[in-house]
């Protein structure tokens, strides 16, 4: 965020929400705006629809809340099933 703070480069490129940040979808959209606000781009690889350079930038964020929100939730989900499984095979927590 300080190198794209100072303009270093001038678009971020992810592949999903959950891999640009980890932190809970109200500190990713803060991230996304603070990078729109110091005029970098960002894009979303994997739903190309969703980035910030197109017509429909001003509406993007309040498209990327809700699937941020999802992504999160899956991610959650994941995480369950892996352990469940773990726990099947005898190689989890007790």
């Amino acid at each position: 965020m300080e190198a794209a703070s100072r303009r270093e480069f001038d678009l971020v490129l992810f592949w999903a929400l959950d891999r640009f940040s980890r932190e809970g979808v109200l500190p990713t959209l803060h991230h996304l705006q603070r990078l729109d606000s110091w005029g970098v781009a960002w894009r979303w690889y994997t739903e190309q629809y969703l980035d910030s350079t197109g017509i429909f930038k001003d509406a993007v964020i309040s498209i990327a809340a809700p699937i941020a929100k999802q992504e999160n939730i899956r991610g959650s989900e994941r995480i369950m099933a892996g352990l469940a499984r773990a726990k099947r095979n005898g190689s989890g927590r007790p």
